[in-house]
């Protein structure tokens, strides 16, 4: 199920019902005027931002679908998906350009991230694997990031840094030109989340969690320090 909410007006101005098992992702794409919908079934929907008609509906695998980033450079989607592969998908047919083996199969693709000319993905098998735009069929590095799953990827406003969630409870912020960790925010050391740290966003308000404790937290991170 999608419902589209009017912030302004804090009603509902319309549900869609998918039948697709779960809604796993939702991206808007401003440029395009576009709504992106990744589902448990395997299936793209994408809607028209305006009036949310659907404007295309597109099997990508019988695998569930977890993430998507439009990579300008290469002018395609990257979608992550749970047999561990990346489907490098064309924006105005729609058609699957190239299959990327990515991680460990049956070990889906939960978040994903463009950052200087490469592509991180981040999986449930708790590495991130990085790719070079100019040859995205070849794998640069496979970092053990993470004890166990990895849910969100996000950079900072100046683009250099990157946090990374896990099911391990942790975030961790990474260099990101060297990828080395530089800081580990943890239960014992920072009183952070107690469970399961889900989602991620890094805005000017500082590094957002959230997290299977019910809390969202805000992080102010700055010249390494939490």
């Amino acid at each position: 199920m999608l419902r589209i909410v009017d912030l302004n007006e804090s009603q509902e101005i319309k549900c869609i019902e998918l039948k697709q098992g779960i809604v796993y992702k939702v991206v808007q794409e401003l440029d395009r005027n576009r709504l992106h919908v990744l589902t448990e079934a395997g299936i793209l929907n994408v809607f028209n931002l305006k009036d949310y008609s659907l404007i295309k509906q597109v099997k990508i695998t019988d695998h569930k679908i977890r993430s998507f980033m439009y990579i300008k450079e290469l002018d395609a989607y990257f979608i992550g998906a749970g047999n561990g592969s990346i489907y490098i998908i064309n924006p105005e047919k729609f058609n699957i350009i190239k299959e990327l083996k990515t991680h460990l199969p049956g070990f889906g693709i939960n978040a994903m991230l463009s950052l200087n000319n490469q592509v991180v993905s981040g999986s449930r098998d708790a590495h991130l694997m990085v790719r070079n735009l100019e040859n995205p069929d070849t794998i640069t590095n496979t970092i053990p990031a993470h004890n166990y799953a990895i849910y969100d990827i996000v950079t900072s406003p100046n683009k250099n840094f990157f946090a990374t969630c896990s099911m391990d409870k942790t975030i961790k912020i990474w260099d990101a030109f060297t990828f080395e960790i530089l800081t580990r925010i943890d239960f014992k050391n920072h009183q952070s989340h107690s469970h399961s740290v889900n989602c991620l966003l890094w805005d000017e308000f500082g590094l957002i969690s959230a997290s299977d404790d019910g809390k969202i937290m805000v992080w102010d991170y700055k010249n390494g320090q939490i």
